[in-house]
């Protein structure tokens, strides 16, 4: 029972490996090509702006709101490569990253990070709360994936 524990761990982390690997491929390869094409759209845009444009209002509007989609899709690419790696993570490591993401959840929430945080572990300490209540639905999950798995059809 303890090898094959160790077994299901060792693939679950090389899998977990393998995952990270690939979201960081991805969101490098998004970076590189789709940024881009997208900066190199949004500097041509730029120069046939001032090289074709009538100076009326409507063609204003219409050069305005080409360029702001462009930003819009810049824009997209970054949260798109942020949620699949962020870079602070690359760049200044898993503490500064962590620290990134409580003031970022604190900026959203009413309560701030550290105090849900804390109370959450004491909670979880005295044996209640949210952590030990997933505790308790993951352990009844694997249970009933046990007898399942033993379950001949």
């Amino acid at each position: 029972m303890r090898q094959r524990t160790a077994l299901l761990f060792s693939l679950s982390s090389n899998l977990q490996q393998v995952t990270e690997r690939e979201k960081a491929a991805l969101a490098r390869e998004l970076h590189d090509e789709l940024g881009g094409l997208l900066v190199a759209t949004k500097i041509d845009v730029s120069l046939l702006r001032r090289s074709c444009d009538d100076g009326t209002e409507a063609s204003a509007v219409r050069w305005d709101r080409v360029l702001r989609s462009l930003d819009e899709g810049l824009n997209l690419k970054r949260r798109v490569i942020e949620s699949l790696r962020p870079t602070l993570l690359d760049n200044v490591g898993l503490v500064a990253a962590m620290r990134w993401l409580v003031d970022f959840a604190d900026a959203r929430k009413g309560i701030p990070m550290k105090q849900a945080l804390a109370a959450e572990i004491m909670e979880a300490y005295q044996g209640q709360g949210n952590a030990i209540r997933k505790r308790d639905e993951v352990h009844k999950m694997a249970q009933a994936n046990k007898a399942f798995a033993h379950f001949r059809w």
